[in-house]
């Protein structure tokens, strides 16, 4: 069965990876890829997938027996005599439980259950992006640097050949070559960064730390459209962990309450008049948590909301400014094509043009995480 998730797990990451990338044959690193792998190494998901379906067990056993039990009373043979024993009121009451409330209550743990996996794996889905930000970062900066460094190589070739012309002075010749060790040193350290980073990265997917790739790819669009505050506070109160578990606790309660009244004789006995006064006592707290969670929810999503409106908003500006830079760089590609500016301006302007377009990448990415941080708020949780 596991050899088979895995096979199922693999086929979807191929199928989520773009078309294009599977056409190049590399190793490439999409967001797709990165999370079907949380997905099918990370331990503590397994982990909980276990303890998930032995709950459900436990519910299906709860079931299976509940439905043998005779709240009434029960049978016994003696010399092959049938003899029917009838319970008393409190006898009842307590077969009852077992019977309608027990099975209640070992489905209520099973749904526990599944919501713990489900807000672990949230969680460890926005770590990971976290990571990725981080590692796409890393990677992206590491090709400005080469590319700085590249550029200053060549300045400085430029300004060897025109010292022995004697076209510059030496200290025009030390600056080209102070720029050139400066651009070297920021790259060494990119490519340090980008190790840490790369590391760090395959640690948390249970990789190998050395695991590389031959490009790692940014998001193109947006995850999904924001919508208004009152759909996400209304998606909230009908999916968020804490509240349904909390209204199936008082569900509970108010059930055993119910059983309990069905035999008022049996409250003549002091403990179980006793446990109904605690019953009544405990279903007024519950209603009070009930009320806590719906409060608590509200103030966490009012805050996932009004950070990622505030991504929306810087994002959609990054991209207007992103539209006048492609625009200013054509322009630029124009004017070296007819011969007006030097290969050595344009060569500076595509860099810049590239580190504006990977900080534009950057936002947009961030920008999915805080929508992606919203649905999961408004959903099962974190």
């Amino acid at each position: 069965m596991k050899k088979l998730a895995a096979v199922l797990t693999i086929a979807v990451l191929l199928i989520s990876m773009p078309a294009d990338v599977q056409a190049q044959g590399g190793n490439v690193l999409t967001w797709q890829r990165a999370s079907a792998l949380l997905r099918l190494n990370n331990n503590t998901i397994k982990d909980l997938a276990e303890a998930e379906q032995k709950s459900r067990k436990q519910y299906e056993d709860a079931v299976t027996e509940a439905a043998e039990i005779d709240t009434k009373g029960r049978t016994i043979y003696i010399l092959d005599q049938e003899i029917r024993i009838a319970y008393d009121d409190a006898t009842q009451m307590m077969m009852t439980q077992q019977k309608e409330l027990y099975p209640e209550q070992m489905r209520f743990y099973w749904n526990v259950s599944q919501d713990t996996r489900k807000r672990t794996e949230n969680s460890l889905t926005i770590g990971l992006r976290n990571l990725y930000l981080a590692l796409c970062n890393a990677d992206r900066n590491l090709k400005i640097k080469e590319m700085r460094y590249q550029l200053a190589e060549s300045i400085h070739k430029q300004y060897q050949t025109m010292y022995e012309k004697g076209m510059v002075n030496e200290i025009d010749l030390l600056e080209s070559e102070y720029d050139l060790l400066k651009a070297k040193t920021e790259l060494d350290a990119a490519r340090r960064n980008r190790e840490n980073a790369l590391r760090s990265f395959n640690l948390f997917l249970c990789m190998d730390i050395y695991t590389d790739y031959d490009a790692i790819e940014p998001e193109s669009d947006y995850y999904t459209r924001l919508r208004d505050y009152d759909y996400y506070l209304d998606r909230a109160f009908d999916f968020r962990a804490e509240i349904r578990q909390a209204e199936k606790q008082l569900e509970l309660l108010e059930k055993k309450k119910e059983i309990m009244e069905r035999f008022p004789l049996s409250m003549n006995t002091v403990s179980i008049r006793n446990e109904y006064s605690n019953l009544l006592m405990d279903i007024e707290i519950q209603k009070a948590r009930l009320e806590q969670a719906r409060l608590d929810v509200e103030v966490q999503l009012k805050e996932a909301y009004t950070e990622a409106s505030a991504a929306v908003r810087n994002t959609e500006n990054m991209k207007k400014l992103l539209e006048i830079q492609e625009s200013n760089i054509n322009k630029m590609r124009q004017m070296y094509e007819k011969g007006l500016i030097s290969k050595t301006m344009l060569d500076q302007a595509e860099i810049s043009f590239f580190e504006f377009r990977g900080s534009y990448d950057m936002t947009l990415f961030d920008c999915n995480t805080k929508l992606l941080r919203l649905i999961y708020i408004s959903g099962t949780g974190m």
